[in-house]
């Protein structure tokens, strides 16, 4: 392994955040706690590489050029992730088909092989699955280890293949059987985020994990009881980790009273991608005469209007919502991520176009200015839980999952944009010729 690979091989194992215990700064209460983003470089594959200079308009040709460079990108490199020895924070295989890192993937590589019309993908992301064996991670609470159900959901809709289902359905019946029942504010176990307290979705990435697939079980196969734990458990982890006065959401418990050294709230940009991100996988699947449903779409458009306040000028938002000084540099995971929740909302006619499709076209824009000549995307946080310092060479499979589900609701606006223009007039002959 060359050695600029092997450095970042060693450093992406490190922990993602530092946390300071004591107080600090002014106007800090002896016991609110101060975070410390951390500096440590990412992996890095070169750091010289050209950028691709791709075309960044809201057209469906340039959109569609952009998300088949980065889906390549990833298909060539798959082996190299499947090969990797790198482990999660628990212990686990960071790479595995069944993990949320590899999940996330998927679930873009397959929305974006499904609206594209590309079989190419959804023959990768099949294949892969078939290889697996339909499996999931072994943890069987929490949702990490099953976020990868969505793709299995997506994948039967269009083969009917009862065997992709299949342990996906065992697992979610024992969950209901034995439905958790771990408070929120589970002492240490929750400071440490440890096995115990993550039976429940008690970090907010977990509502994108798990509720979709949830509520995509239910349409499926018609059964309530899935909804029912859906519902539930996401309004349990929402209300407690909501912020009314900013409309947006704090990662988990250890980042409620916590505040950075300016003396700004912690909100994290991918933290809250998650849950934006997740309104637009469950409210597809969500009955319309659901009781919750009006609850999902005021507190979806509470948070697209404050992210669109939060919107650099240059279209990306930064590891920290509301303190760029962090890190001034955009963050691709989490704008890509709003940038699908946002289309998503204007195709689906609850966001106003009007206000909401310049938010896009500068989000798109960045995003299309952040792909290597060969389809690596740049700037996505290291796997983590809160901001940090973000670098242009760092890059992750979930990123690329994000970056396929924004283009798949951009591409679709785009055609419809590109429908509406009406059709250049065609020059009169010259009746002397």
């Amino acid at each position: 392994m060359p050695f600029r690979q092997r450095v970042g091989a060693l450093q992406i194992a490190l922990p993602m955040v530092l946390l300071a215990a004591c107080a600090a700064g002014s106007g800090k209460g002896a016991n609110e706690p101060t975070f410390a983003p951390n500096r440590i470089l990412p992996y890095v594959v070169d750091v010289q590489a050209p950028m691709a200079n791709a075309p960044a308009d809201l057209s469906p040709d340039s959109v569609r050029a952009a998300a088949n460079l980065v889906a390549d990108w990833q298909v060539r490199h798959m082996d190299r992730f499947e090969a990797s020895a790198l482990v999660n924070f628990q212990g686990h295989r960071r790479y595995s088909f069944g993990g949320w890192l590899m999940g996330a993937m998927a679930i873009g590589m397959t929305r974006w092989g499904r609206i594209s019309g590309d079989p190419r993908y959804l023959d990768f992301i099949r294949d892969a699955g078939r290889n697996f064996g339909w499996q999931l991670e072994a943890r069987v609470f929490d949702a990490d280890d099953y976020a990868i159900g969505q793709t299995y959901l997506e994948l039967f809709e269009l083969d009917g293949n009862p065997e992709m289902l299949a342990p996906l359905a065992k697992r979610l019946n024992r969950i209901y059987d034995n439905w958790p029942t771990v408070r929120r504010d589970f002492g240490t176990e929750c400071e440490r985020m440890g096995i115990g307290c993550r039976e429940r979705w008690t970090w907010i990435d977990a509502m994108f994990m798990g509720a979709p697939v949830w509520t995509h079980m239910a349409q499926v196969t018609g059964k309530q009881r899935y909804l029912e734990f859906a519902d539930h458990e996401f309004w349990a982890s929402f209300d407690t980790f909501w912020d009314a006065d900013e409309s947006l959401l704090h990662r988990d418990r250890r980042y409620l009273r916590m505040r950075d050294p300016n003396g700004h709230k912690v909100f994290w940009s991918r933290g809250n991608g998650w849950v934006f991100a997740a309104f637009a996988r469950i409210l597809p699947r969500l009955p319309k005469e659901h009781a919750s449903r009006p609850r999902y779409i005021e507190r979806f458009r509470s948070m697209a209007a404050r992210l669109a306040e939060l919107q650099q000028a240059a279209g990306y938002w930064t590891s920290s919502l509301t303190n760029a000084a962090i890190s001034p540099t955009p963050e691709t995971s989490g704008t890509a991520f709003f940038a699908y929740g946002l289309a998503w909302g204007i195709n689906a006619g609850l966001l106003d176009r009007e206000a909401y499709l310049p938010v896009v076209a500068r989000a798109w824009s960045s995003l299309a200015s952040s792909i290597y000549a060969d389809g690596r995307l740049a700037y996505v946080q290291p796997s983590g839980s809160a901001p940090q310092i973000v670098h242009k060479e760092s890059t992750d499979v979930y990123g690329v999952g994000a970056f396929l589900l924004a283009a798949s609701e951009i591409y679709q606006l785009a055609n419809a944009l590109a429908a509406q223009r009406p059709e250049p007039k065609k020059k009169r002959a010259d009746a002397t010729a």
